[in-house]
């Protein structure tokens, strides 16, 4: 999705929401460039910038070009000029969190707004003028969300609702295989999930693929485990192992992964499509 510009701008062209944090220049970040290329080449400095937007997953891109975009909205609708908006005090950024946040967006994304900054700032070169007022500023507007702003906390899923999904899947299809065996993933080895699917595409960097390291054996009471490596998740973006044991039940992760695995092993990128944990697994 291309998000809309209020004005035409060299500085902000059109471009896909992940990319506009990367494109979106301004007098500032040219002039800074200007002074970078008197020591090092343009295509180093690109691939500097390159790196640090791509380290941030792109679904966490695309929420940084909202925040990015309302910014800037907002500063055109005060008459702010460009210069400004880069190297935005902290009184422009607390005013911006108070009118366009509080009372109408919940304070996780206000944060996501914030950091979409920070990394502008960062990617032109641009000291970050966050500190006590910008915070005490992001606070208040939390507490004056509304409660539309977020959703209650859904009942705790549990064995039955696992039983359940098993009754009403084919577990000798390729799709449902994975979908069971994802769903015991999630139920046995990881707390406080926001999704088990994945958004968009295969990623090898994220995603397990069938080449993935794996453990398996038996403990000292002869009671089977079985673990493989997860290449990134949000609180372990260098890698977790996720380890089980076999609960010998109907929905047991044993059995579940070796039926994904037997079902699934012609294809050639076989992975678990496991959304990245908002917590740690347990031991």
């Amino acid at each position: 999705m291309v998000i809309p510009f209020l004005r035409n701008s060299p500085l902000c062209p059109h471009v896909l929401a992940p990319d506009q944090c990367l494109h979106w220049m301004t007098p500032f970040g040219l002039h800074h460039l200007d002074m970078l290329e008197l020591h090092i080449t343009a295509s180093l400095i690109m691939r500097k910038w390159v790196v640090l937007v791509r380290v941030v997953k792109p679904k966490t891109l695309s929420n940084y070009g909202t925040g990015l975009l309302r910014f800037t909205q907002f500063c055109e609708a005060l008459v702010v000029p460009e210069s400004l908006q880069i190297l935005a005090p902290e009184w422009l950024l607390s005013v911006f969190i108070t009118m366009r946040g509080a009372g109408a967006i919940r304070g996780g994304m206000l944060r996501t707004w914030l950091l979409s900054l920070q990394l502008w700032h960062v990617v032109n070169g641009a000291p970050w003028h966050g500190a006590a007022h910008l915070k005490r500023a992001l606070q208040d507007s939390k507490l004056v969300a509304p409660a539309t702003s977020s959703c209650l906390k859904h009942a705790l899923v549990t064995i039955a609702h696992l039983q359940a999904l098993r009754h009403c899947l084919n577990l000798n299809d390729t799709f449902d295989a994975s979908m069971f065996g994802t769903a015991t993933v999630a139920f046995w080895c990881q707390c406080q999930l926001g999704k088990i699917s994945v958004d968009s595409y295969f990623n090898p960097q994220i995603h397990a693929t069938c080449s993935t390291p794996q453990r398996s054996g038996a403990t000292a009471s002869n009671v089977s485990f079985h673990s493989f490596w997860a290449p990134s998740t949000k609180t372990f973006p260098n890698g977790k192992e996720i380890r089980w044991i076999d609960s010998k039940c109907s929905c047991s992760m044993e059995w579940a992964f070796q039926n994904h695995w037997a079902i699934n092993l012609h294809f050639p990128n076989i992975y678990l499509p496991l959304k990245q944990s908002l917590g740690p697994s347990p031991p």
